[in-house]
């Protein structure tokens, strides 16, 4: 999956997720029958705790994206980075066989981008290395983080750090 396709997923799932909140905010109105199984548990509970329990879609949702944007962002980034180290080089080597020779950490392929490219300064360097470590505190911690970026502007970020190794 690329970015934009992990932000138009997010997308979705989020137009959905406020779909429900307004059939929940008209008093849950009788609903045709094949969108039954679609709201199945939100009809089920009383209103006060469908409302909890689509808050708590709603930060499954941001998390599970956060998630596939980061993916995204590794995939693209790594294939990115090949792809202009191989035009960089003098050694001839296609962007695949760079891609494996890559540190299998992100945070260095990172590291290494820095000291290669001047436009990709230590600041932006930085704000990814913040978006790993979230990632991780993500992660590790049970999916029990609050999510700490807006998505639309993580994609902006990670959009802009692919989009320079793409010149």
């Amino acid at each position: 999956m690329k970015l934009d396709e992990a932000r138009e997923h997010w997308r979705a799932e989020l137009a959905r997720l406020e779909a429900v909140g307004a059939w929940l905010d008209a008093g849950k109105p009788q609903v045709h029958a094949t969108l039954g199984a679609w709201l199945g548990t939100y009809q089920r509970l009383k209103t006060p705790l469908a409302k909890v329990a689509l808050k708590e879609a709603r930060e499954a949702n941001a998390a599970d994206a956060f998630i596939r944007l980061f993916s995204a962002f590794e995939y693209e980034f790594r294939a990115a980075f090949s792809e202009w180290l191989a035009k960089k080089s003098a050694c001839g080597a296609a962007p695949p066989v760079l891609d494996e020779a890559l540190p299998e950490s992100l945070r260095s392929v990172l590291n290494l981008a820095a000291v290669l490219e001047p436009r990709f300064d230590r600041s932006r360097s930085g704000c990814v290395g913040r978006v790993i470590d979230c990632r991780n505190r993500l992660v590790h911690g049970g999916f029990a983080s609050q999510m700490p970026f807006d998505l639309d502007d993580l994609h902006t970020l990670l959009s802009g750090v692919v989009a320079t190794f793409k010149t």
